[in-house]
């Protein structure tokens, strides 16, 4: 039998003694050779139709993102090596969650005062040079719309992002995030905001939202 892995998705290292399996695993001869597990059964003998098999592999590595993989293959060969089934299936995960820790400080506290807002944010996973990040702000703060209202200080990460706001959830997509084709390395970063007017009594506000995607075309990371 083999399993053909998603070019998103990878085992970090093998050990075919490693895996687990409803029938018995030929360890000397069963092996990975990216994108491909190989996988030869002891024993002998024919399955009843509708047999449910199962095949534990360890060391995988999820997709970088939620988007869906691309095909997941798996075929039975017979025993000259000819496919005799093949089965196809996609993996969609889910979104990880940013480092605690993040913060949020105004340079001016002052109720109803126009400020920036600095933000810690730590990430764990990288993004590429595509990527962006959403940042959605309590619903007492009122924001400006302005497409340079942010700086940005961290490794491999441009200066001046460009934002877009949203006044459909009080948001701002920052775009234009990499200062280079690399992916943007997990850090901890600090994103000003400027524009933001303070909340209109000392009352505490509402939570930050903030998700960063891994690419323009794929879900978030």
């Amino acid at each position: 039998m083999t399993v053909t892995l998603p070019t998103s998705s990878y085992l970090t290292s093998f050990s075919a003694s490693a895996m687990a399996a409803s029938l018995g695993i030929n360890t000397a001869l069963t092996s990975y050779s990216a994108p491909t597990i190989t996988v030869y059964f002891s024993g002998s003998g024919t399955l009843a139709s509708g047999f449910n098999m199962f095949i534990v592999v360890p060391n995988f590595v999820a997709p970088p993102s939620t988007a869906s993989t691309s095909d997941f293959t798996l075929t039975i060969l017979s025993s000259t090596g000819f496919p005799k089934m093949t089965s196809t299936q996609t993996l969609t995960a889910v979104a990880a969650t940013l480092a605690t820790g993040s913060t949020a400080t105004a340079t001016i506290p002052t109720i109803n005062q126009v400020t920036s807002y600095t933000f810690s944010i730590t990430t764990s996973h990288p993004i590429t040079s595509s990527g962006y990040l959403k940042m959605v702000f309590p619903s007492v703060l009122t924001i400006a719309n302005n497409t340079g209202c942010a700086a940005v200080v961290g490794t491999n990460m441009a200066v001046g992002p460009t934002c877009a706001y949203s006044s459909l959830d009080n948001s701002i997509t920052f775009t234009g995030l990499n200062s280079s084709a690399t992916n943007i390395v997990p850090q901890t970063f600090t994103l000003t905001v400027s524009g933001i007017t303070n909340p209109p009594s000392t009352k505490t506000t509402g939570t930050f939202g903030v998700t960063t995607y891994y690419s323009s075309a794929n879900g978030v990371v």
